[in-house]
C-alpha cells in the first residue's frame, strides 16, 4: 500500500541574552496538514522559554559550598495531524484475486471527516546547582502536560459494519517531577574519579475529559 501525506509549514525563532546570565528563547510554527479537513488543517504552535544564572546575576550567592545555581523555565504548544485518510474510509486492495479479477475490502474504521488536530500544551520549571566544588549536583524538573482533541480509534458496535471509530476524544492531563542528582565522593590528582549519579522520576497521567457518547477508551490489549 501506499499513503501520502502533505504538510506546509512556517518557522520561525529568535533568542536573546542579556550580560551572559539571563536568556530568552522563543518559536513559532504553523503548519497546514492534509490529512486535516479543510477549515482545521492549519493549527499554530509557539513556545517561549528562559533561563537565568543565579550566580552570574548575583556574584555574593557564591561560597565554599555553593558554586553554581541556575533557574529555568518554559511554555510550549504543540500541534499534531491526523493519520493519512482518517477523514474517508477507504478501500484496500486484496493481493489475491478471484476469477481473474482484482478485490477490495472496505477498511473497518468509520472515518471522521470533522476531525481537529491535537493541541498539547506544556509548562516547565527547573532548577541546576553545583556544591562542594562540582562533587555534588543537582538538576530537577517539574512539568504539566494537557493534550486537547486527542484522535483516537474507538470500538463501536460491528452492527455499523464497522468495528471501531475515529473521534477527537476529549483531553489528558500529564503532570510530573524528575531531578538527578550527582556525586564524586573521590576525586584524586592522578586521575582517579568515582562518580555516582541517582535519579528519580513520577508521572501521573489523567483522563479529564471524553467526547460526547463515549464513556471509555482501550489503550491497549
Amino acid at each position: 500500500s501506499v499513503q501520502r501525506r502533505n504538510v506546509n509549514g512556517v518557522y520561525g525563532s529568535a533568542a536573546f541574552t542579556w550580560n551572559n546570565f539571563w536568556t530568552v528563547e522563543g518559536t513559532a510554527r504553523n503548519d497546514w496538514s492534509s490529512t486535516l479537513p479543510r477549515g482545521e488543517n492549519s493549527y499554530f504552535y509557539p513556545s517561549v522559554s528562559t533561563s537565568l544564572v543565579l550566580t552570574d546575576a548575583l556574584p555574593q550567592l557564591k561560597n565554599r559550598y555553593l558554586e553554581f545555581a541556575k533557574l529555568r523555565g518554559g511554555v510550549a504548544r504543540v500541534g499534531a495531524d491526523a493519520d493519512p485518510y482518517a477523514l474517508r474510509t477507504v478501500f484496500t486492495g486484496n493481493s489475491v484475486r478471484f476469477g481473474g479479477q482484482p478485490q477490495f475490502t472496505l477498511g473497518n474504521v468509520l472515518a471522521n471527516a470533522n476531525l481537529k488536530p491535537e493541541i498539547t500544551q506544556s509548562s516547565e520549571v527547573g532548577a541546576e546547582l553545583s556544591f562542594l566544588g562540582g562533587r555534588v549536583t543537582f538538576d530537577g524538573t517539574v512539568y504539566d502536560r494537557k493534550t486537547s482533541n486527542q484522535i483516537f480509534n474507538v470500538a463501536i458496535s460491528p452492527a455499523s459494519g464497522f468495528s471501531n471509530r475515529s473521534i477527537n476524544a476529549g483531553s489528558v492531563r500529564n503532570r510530573g517531577f524528575e531531578a538527578l542528582l550527582g556525586v564524586t565522593p573521590v576525586k584524586q590528582a592522578n586521575g582517579l574519579t568515582w562518580t555516582s549519579t541517582f535519579n528519580y522520576g513520577r508521572n501521573r497521567n489523567r483522563i479529564e475529559q471524553l467526547t460526547d457518547g463515549v464513556s471509555s477508551i482501550i489503550l491497549s490489549q
